[in-house]
């Protein structure tokens, strides 16, 4: 999917964010949580979400936010990892970014198309830029397990690259001593 995911922030989330505000401080952004969305005859589905949502539909797991980055000032960019030993195997149709007091702030679904598909074969990174227009950032931050982990999806494709060229490279010289065989 090359669109941006755009959540739905939600009345509880603001009112969060107003309270801390009205308090001097900050609301902190601290868990992604991930779901497979709402049970449509038998089958699990993304739907539209709202801003009066509270929880997920059909939420499966919750992740601490591995790092992450303020985007002024428009949002953040957060990393965060669901591994293949949490349990079971489903499509990502929905993903929540929750507050440190257990508030749902904003909530992504899609009624067409999952993010993802989680397996217990792979981890899944999950890597968002939280587009917050409605808030002002100084309002939000976010807490992170691991500031300097760096975004891998860069490293992860040249490495996918160099393998592919390395392949190609050890076919060519297979086909050679093929033929320099006949």
């Amino acid at each position: 999917m090359s669109a941006p995911l755009i959540p739905v922030l939600t009345n509880v989330g603001l009112a969060a964010i107003a309270n801390a505000e009205g308090t001097g401080l900050q609301a902190v952004i601290d868990q992604v949580a991930i779901g497979r969305g709402a049970l449509v005859g038998g089958v699990y589905k993304g739907y539209a979400p709202a801003r009066t949502a509270t929880a997920l539909t059909g939420e499966m797991a919750r992740v601490p936010i591995l790092s992450g980055a303020r985007r002024d000032p428009a949002g953040f960019t957060v990393l965060s990892l669901l591994p293949a030993s949490s349990p079971g195997e489903y499509p990502i149709n929905e993903v929540g970014f929750f507050l440190s007091n257990g508030t749902l702030l904003a909530l992504w679904s899609d009624p067409a198309f999952p993010l993802a598909y989680k397996t217990t074969l792979a981890d899944v990174e999950l890597g968002f830029d939280l587009l917050l227009e409605a808030i002002p950032t100084s309002a939000l931050a976010i807490t992170v397990l691991n500031p300097d982990v760096p975004d891998t999806a860069g490293a992860l494709a040249e490495g996918v690259a160099m393998m592919a060229r390395l392949l190609i490279g050890q076919i060519k010289i297979i086909d050679r001593l093929n033929a320099a065989k006949l």
